[in-house]
């Protein structure tokens, strides 16, 4: 299992993406995302698993199997599998506000 660090690195790297894919249709939306990311602390992990987010100017390799709503499910992924005590202190409310931003991106609130 991978460390708590390259967890919330890996987390990161998917709300990343997430904001990349809603800038041009919902910047505020992207804005949120980028929000929740920043609130991630940065670990010194080994996320190799994602592509850093540098590699994501380009979204052509991305676009037809990878959404918004299922890069935020990813990233409440990766901090479901935190024990919660090898994680930050507010590791239950990022997820919370992750499950949020989910809920916002599936519910078509979010344009």
């Amino acid at each position: 299992m991978p460390s708590a660090a390259a967890l919330l690195d890996r987390a990161a790297d998917h709300l990343t993406r997430a904001a990349d894919l809603t800038e041009t249709t919902d910047p505020a939306f992207a804005g949120q995302i980028r929000l929740a990311a920043a609130t991630l602390p940065s670990g010194t992990g080994d996320s190799d698993l994602v592509p850093a987010p540098s590699r994501y100017n380009s979204p052509a390799p991305f676009a037809s199997t990878v959404d918004v709503a299922g890069l935020l499910e990813r990233a409440l992924d990766c901090l479901d599998q935190i024990p919660p005590l090898a994680g930050p202190a507010d590791l239950q409310l990022c997820a919370w506000h992750l499950h949020e931003l989910r809920r916002i991106a599936t519910s078509g609130i979010a344009s």
